[in-house]
C-alpha cells in the first residue's frame, strides 16, 4: 500500500511539474524519409562536376563558369519529434569574372515528387514541369539561340519580379533546357548572356 501511495505521489509531481513548467509531454520520434532522387530528377541538371561552361555577353566578352556538383541527404527538423530526410543535388557554377554565380538545385518534395530551382545571382527560376503552379513560362519545341538550335526550351521569368528594386540589375528571365542547362540569361537592363560552345 505504501508503494502505491509513493507511485501516485510521483505521478502527481511529474504531471504538476509539466503543467507548471509548460513543457509538453514527451513525444514519439518520427522519421520521414523521402529517399533518393530519381534518375529523371537528376537529369534536370546537365552540369558535370569540374567541367567549364562558357557564356558570351551581349557586349562580346566570353565568361567561363566552373561547375561544382554535389549530392547529399538533407536532414530537417519540423519539431523536436519529427525528422525529415531527402536527397538534394546542387550544381554551383562559379564565374572566372566578377559577376553572378549560377546554381541549379534539385530536391525531393515527397517520396515521388521533386522540384528544380535555378538561381542566377539573386534571381530565382522554377523549372516549370517540376512544380504545380503556373509561373507564366513559355515552352518552345525548338528554338535558335546564337548559331545553334535547341529542343524543349523553357523561357522562365524571375520568381521575385515584383520585389526587385528598379535600380538593381538582375536576371529578368532565362532560357533553359535539361540537356544543356542555362542557354540564355536576359538581364533587367537589356543585356544578355548566351551559351557559347
Amino acid at each position: 500500500m505504501n508503494y502505491i501511495k509513493k507511485l501516485y505521489k510521483l505521478i502527481f509531481l511529474v504531471v504538476l511539474g509539466t503543467v507548471l513548467t509548460g513543457c509538453p509531454p514527451p513525444c514519439d520520434y518520427m522519421l520521414i524519409d523521402y529517399g533518393a532522387l530519381s534518375l529523371e530528377a537528376i537529369a534536370c541538371s546537365p552540369y558535370q562536376d569540374g567541367q567549364s561552361y562558357s557564356f558570351l555577353h551581349s557586349g562580346g566578352q566570353k565568361i567561363s563558369f566552373l561547375a561544382n556538383r554535389t549530392r547529399e541527404i538533407r536532414t530537417e527538423y519540423y519539431d523536436e519529434c519529427t525528422e525529415l530526410r531527402a536527397e538534394s543535388d546542387l550544381s554551383v557554377l562559379s564565374p572566372d569574372y566578377p559577376i553572378f554565380s549560377c546554381n541549379v538545385g534539385i530536391s525531393k518534395t515527397d517520396s515521388t515528387r521533386y522540384h528544380c530551382l535555378i538561381w542566377v545571382g539573386e534571381s530565382s527560376f522554377w523549372l516549370p514541369f517540376t512544380i504545380e503552379i503556373d509561373i507564366g513560362h513559355i515552352y518552345f519545341d525548338s528554338l535558335q539561340i546564337g548559331q545553334s538550335w535547341y529542343r524543349e526550351v523553357y523561357k522562365i521569368g524571375n520568381n521575385w519580379r515584383e520585389e526587385l528594386p528598379e535600380q538593381q540589375i538582375l536576371a529578368d528571365s532565362i532560357y533553359y533546357n535539361t540537356s544543356k542547362g542555362i542557354l540564355k540569361i536576359l538581364m533587367s537592363n537589356g543585356e544578355f548572356y548566351e551559351i557559347h560552345n
